[in-house]
């Protein structure tokens, strides 16, 4: 369901974060536990945005004290990885993508139709 979620619309994974929070408190610990998996995948689509990562770390901080010992050591090796991830250099075909992803929302569209067309000067 989260892969689901976040494949659909990756920005607005800290929404759909928002959302997932409140499913931590749940009395039933497989919805504890299938918060937490939400939350970590979640925090990989919110590389560099620090206010979100502050709250998914605090999730997960109040989460590693959990009195399940699944929902607890789950809790512990998302936090783990995702400070992995933060310290992990970016991959240079990820920040190209990034940079691009940009540029196209800040630019107006060309022709109208949203592609870039090239012509060969051999085919005209």
């Amino acid at each position: 369901m989260g892969l689901l979620t976040l494949a659909e619309d990756r920005s607005r994974a800290a929404e759909h974060l928002r959302r997932a929070l409140p499913y931590l408190r749940s009395p039933q610990e497989s919805l504890r536990q299938a918060a937490i998996s939400f939350i970590g995948i979640a925090g990989r689509h919110l590389r560099g945005q620090q206010e979100e990562l502050q709250l998914i770390y605090g999730a997960l901080e109040d989460a590693s004290r959990d009195i399940s010992p699944a929902v607890s050591s789950l809790a512990h090796q998302t936090a783990y990885v995702l400070r992995a991830l933060e310290r992990a250099p970016r991959p240079i075909f990820q920040m190209l993508r990034d940079r691009l992803r940009r540029a196209c929302r800040t630019r107006p569209r060309l022709s109208g139709c949203g592609w870039l067309q090239c012509w060969s000067s051999s085919s005209t």
